[in-house]
């Protein structure tokens, strides 16, 4: 790159040994002592899974599926910088597609090129903002709309007017928990009645570590070692130890 003195974005795209495309994400910013650089990575295995394979429980299934699969209103997925609340919602929205429904997405910038899905591009430097994206695709005769991330005021009042015009509308927030989500739509300055009446659910949601697949080793705790542990949950100790 042979500009150095302002901040970037970019993409790259590589093979991985078993022929599978990879996206990198390219952030770049200029410091006193050279360019800092941050990769992403983004792999398509990783942004579209199963909800058993993002960890939800039975319970939790039942429930998200009942909220993602009213006809109308607005879904929200809500978690710090990277949380996977797009892989959550990429997750919903191939379960929710069939070629009966016409399912959109406004991305900023598109994570993951999905066939079943008419996805758009923002594009800021011709004013096609996430605000100005969703009013024409209103006209498109969509089912459902995902926009990648409620941003601004007017981002909201659009998602509202989406939902209200009978579209179902699943997006992101950056609170710490559900309730949260709540004031923060009314800081963008959408009043408590259009709120009440179109969000239909809020999940918020965080990463959890996994062992590694390569060197976890099987142990078996003991009655102590197991209530220390568990002591938040008072979990009992399983019967097979």
């Amino acid at each position: 790159m042979a500009e150095k003195r302002r901040p970037q974005d970019g993409r790259i795209k590589i093979r991985k040994p078993d022929n599978q495309e990879v996206e990198l994400r390219l952030a770049t910013l200029p410091t006193a002592f050279g360019e800092e650089m941050v990769l992403r990575i983004f792999d398509p295995d990783v942004l579209l899974k199963s909800y058993e394979q993002l960890g939800f429980s039975r319970e939790d299934r039942e429930r998200w599926n009942g909220i993602s699969g009213r006809p109308h209103g607005i879904v929200l997925v809500t978690a710090p910088t990277g949380s996977g609340k797009i892989t959550t919602l990429y997750s919903t929205l191939k379960q929710l597609a069939t070629p009966e429904l016409n399912v959109c997405t406004i991305e900023d910038p598109i994570e993951m090129v999905e066939p079943a899905f008419n996805q758009m591009q923002l594009q800021t430097n011709i004013d096609l903002t996430l605000a100005a994206g969703v009013r024409p695709r209103l006209r498109q005769d969509p089912d459902i709309i995902m926009i990648g991330e409620i941003r601004d005021m007017a981002t909201a009042e659009m998602a509202v007017q989406a939902a209200l015009m009978g579209h179902l509308v699943l997006s992101t927030l950056h609170t710490n928990d559900a309730p949260s989500t709540i004031t923060r739509l009314m800081e963008l300055g959408i009043p408590p009645y259009p709120i009440r009446a179109t969000v239909l659910g809020i999940m918020a949601q965080r990463l959890t570590r996994n062992l590694c697949p390569h060197c976890k080793m099987v142990c078996e705790p003991d009655e102590h070692a197991w209530k220390t542990l568990t002591q938040p949950w008072r979990a009992p100790l399983p019967k097979k130890f």
